[in-house]
């Protein structure tokens, strides 16, 4: 059995799937922009010279590691033997507050690891020399450095594999080398305060490329120390990782989401409101308003051009109540009106003399404009309210001042 629609219903049906049909080819057409490559030594790349292996890693052996994603001003005062993973850093210190804070939490007893070219902004003292200032720069090729000190640091690791691009310069006093080939030192140590500061010349003992290297994973774990009392902040802040909950939100479809469900509840508003709504009668003047007969009249006046004949009819109705007031004879003129207005009740109003003359001379006028015919008749409505001949009494209690 074919359901009927009416017309209205298959409007809707029609935009309806025009709708549809537009959201599934923007769907199609408009695809997410691809992410950017994630940087070097970040927890979250899989790639070769991401860490997210040395990140999984260290969480299963136990260390209570977590991605740091606030600025340095942001570092826990108290640090108690924490550790600052600060690897290949995309962009240096956003002011000296930042070095201020790193230094305050080295002094009170923090370690940092810092790792790499960029990351040497940070250091609080130290130096680094740049690769392209070397005979052969190191960053060309992987090399296999060795163990030049005895220290907790070298512990099971008597060399390490580094794709090295800067060497450590050796002008800061109390620095001991701890991985070197020839004269380029690529990893030391030193104190600061009640803390420690390692600095690595390279990211890859802890890149996913690089950690199963011989020596690279027992130089990572012996540069954090033993697992299940240090806390491990791996930051990301660096990395470019500042997300906002709007920021996340643009990177998902949830804006797309949100724009079907508002054009779907659209829809169940129109389809369904229409018919469960309260219903009302459409709000009709009726013919019977008191108002009606008048702009009838009025318009009938104004099609025949007949202004004349309006004051006329308001003349002929103000001189019946005035001589119905006053006890006068039905021929009285305007001026026995006038004086009989003036010798009896005192009005003296300027003006009403006028006011009637110009009523009469108005009523048998043949060309009498609109404007003019108006003003007669309001001015005759104006005074028969200040003579009061609309009192109670009169079949006509009504005037237009009155209304």
């Amino acid at each position: 059995m074919q359901i009927a629609l009416d017309g209205s219903d298959r409007k809707i049906l029609i935009f309806a799937a025009a709708v549809m049909v537009v959201l599934i080819a923007a769907t199609a057409l408009v695809a997410p922009p691809q992410p950017a490559p994630a940087p070097p030594s970040s927890s979250f790349s899989p790639g070769a010279d991401g860490a997210k292996a040395a990140y999984t890693l260290l969480s299963g052996l136990g260390y209570p590691i977590e991605r740091w994603e606030q600025p340095l001003t942001e570092l826990p005062e108290e640090p108690d033997g924490a550790v600052l993973i600060l690897s290949d850093p995309m962009t240096g210190p956003e002011s000296d507050i930042d070095q201020q804070h790193l230094a305050r939490f080295v002094r009170r007893g923090g370690r940092l690891l810092c790792i790499g070219l960029d990351s040497t902004a940070f250091l609080p003292r130290g130096t680094s020399k740049s690769a392209e200032e070397l005979v052969q720069p190191l960053a060309a090729v992987t090399r296999n450095y060795s163990a030049v000190a005895v220290s907790p640091f070298t512990r099971g690791a008597p060399s390490i594999t580094m794709a090295a691009s800067v060497h450590w310069t050796g002008r800061h006093v109390g620095a001991a080398p701890l991985y070197a080939n020839g004269g380029d030192i690529v990893a030391v140590t030193y104190p600061l305060g009640d803390g420690r500061i390692i600095w690595w010349a390279g990211s890859t003992p802890l890149a996913n490329g690089g950690i199963r290297s011989a020596g690279n994973l027992e130089f990572l774990l012996n540069s954090i120390g033993p697992p299940g009392g240090n806390r491990i902040l791996w930051d990301e802040y660096y990395h470019g990782e500042r997300r906002t909950l709007p920021s996340y939100l643009a990177g998902t479809p949830v804006g797309w989401a949100l724009l079907q469900a508002g054009l779907a509840y659209l829809a169940l508003l129109l389809a369904f409101g229409r018919r469960t709504g309260p219903i009302r009668m459409p709000v009709t003047e009726s013919r019977l308003s008191p108002l009606e007969f008048v702009e009838t009249l009025g318009a009938l006046y104004k099609s025949a051009g007949a202004a004349s004949g309006a004051v006329d009819t308001e003349w002929k109705r103000f001189r019946y109540l005035a001589i119905r007031q006053l006890g006068l004879p039905a021929s009285a003129s305007f001026r026995q009106i006038y004086e009989s207005v003036r010798d009896r009740r005192g009005f003296q109003k300027p003006g009403f003399f006028e006011a009637m003359q110009k009523a009469d001379r108005g009523s048998r006028d043949s060309s009498l404009t609109s404007a003019e015919g108006l003003r007669i008749v309001e001015s005759l409505g104006y005074y028969a309210g200040l003579l009061d001949f609309n009192r109670a009494g009169s079949k006509e209690s009504t005037t237009w001042r009155s209304r």
